[in-house]
């Protein structure tokens, strides 16, 4: 007799082609990479937080979040609820970021 184990739920998982840039304002475009495993369906909640503090959210399966300071630190956190009633969250800390150089110095001699 054989015996099989069977592995449900969903599996979060995101990336961003534009997560850094160096002006503002700058739009990132989040791709969903979730794989549902066996659920039919996948709904997602995304949060885009400034420390713990929630900057943007979005239910959206790819949304896009625009920031508009510099420098500056987002982590961004994804998760996934399969209507097999499981879910999974995935959060990448510092996962948007901006910054610009900025560049000083002396001239010498004096112009």
């Amino acid at each position: 007799m054989n015996s099989y184990i069977y592995i449900k739920g969903v599996k979060a998982d995101f990336n961003s082609a534009d997560n850094f840039h160096c002006k503002i304002p700058h739009t990132v475009h989040l791709d969903n990479n979730t794989d549902s495993l066996d659920a039919t369906s996948v709904s997602y909640k995304w949060r885009v937080l400034d420390g713990t503090t929630p900057v943007y959210t979005s239910k959206k399966a790819n949304p896009n979040f625009t920031f508009n300071s510099i420098p500056d630190l987002y982590s961004v956190e994804l998760i996934a609820t399969g209507n097999n009633g499981c879910l999974d969250t995935l959060t990448r800390s510092d996962f948007i970021y901006q910054d610009s150089m900025k560049v000083q110095f002396d001239a010498n001699p004096k112009i």
